[in-house]
């Protein structure tokens, strides 16, 4: 097994580049695979994001691994389409984007999750709602005033994607099966959350009213260890 340098577990903000010089250097990090699929994005902005989020992301991996230059990562899928390392790499990575801004997750220990999205309006009485959460979840959230029900309903749902992301499953797996142990405190304050459990380290970070971040590592696999923010 590849021993690391004692890099912390971070969170990287990936903010869109603009400057034609800066792109045109992260074009060049990409495989040549990468640089294809970016050349068929119909947009020059889309072009742009890609070639953000994957140029810095190699640039991030070196962080860890300085004797590994950023051309030279490789990568693969999983069963569900989620890009890992190529062959084993204790080295964890995931990515999160809306269309505004994006934030990649790394862990040298564990494997992790990470999700991203902007507050928007739910009913309580709708489907997704009860399959989305479990019915203790939709019990606190029925217990707060109905001003807070659309932020904990997005908190809820940030934690269950990035644990899911961090197994690599996805959606793929029902999300009201996974109880996330926020309190009615957690979604009544609206700060910033941690919870601890036995197999699971969760954060729970508002950008600002409207922008939620949320990271999942798994700590039955490694010691715990705080994350480092590297967010503007």
């Amino acid at each position: 097994m590849l021993n690391l340098p004692k890099y912390p577990t971070t969170v990287w903000s990936l903010d869109f580049i603009q400057n034609h010089h800066e792109i045109s250097h992260l074009f060049s990090l990409l495989s040549p695979q990468e640089q294809e699929r970016c050349r068929t994005l119909k947009t020059p902005s889309l072009q742009q994001a890609f070639t953000t989020r994957r140029g810095r992301l190699r640039q991030i991996l070196t962080h860890y691994q300085p004797h590994t230059s950023p051309q030279t990562w490789e990568f693969e899928t999983n069963t569900y389409g989620r890009p890992i390392l190529k062959q084993y790499h204790p080295l964890s990575f995931n990515i999160t984007h809306t269309p505004t801004q994006a934030f990649c997750l790394t862990s040298p220990h564990t494997i992790c999750g990470i999700d991203s999205e902007r507050v928007s309006p739910i009913d309580i009485n709708s489907s997704f709602f009860t399959h989305t959460l479990t019915s203790n979840e939709q019990h606190l959230i029925r217990s707060i005033p109905s001003s807070l029900h659309a932020r904990a309903f997005t908190a809820f749902w940030c934690l269950k994607e990035a644990h899911l992301k961090a197994l690599g499953v996805g959606l793929t797996s029902p999300m009201n099966t996974l109880e996330i142990p926020l309190t009615i405190q957690d979604l009544s304050n609206q700060t910033d959350i941690h919870i601890h459990t036995d197999t699971w380290d969760y954060h729970l970070y508002y950008r600002n009213a409207f922008d939620i971040v949320a990271t999942a590592l798994c700590t039955s696999m490694s010691s715990f260890e705080p994350i480092e923010f590297n967010i503007a």
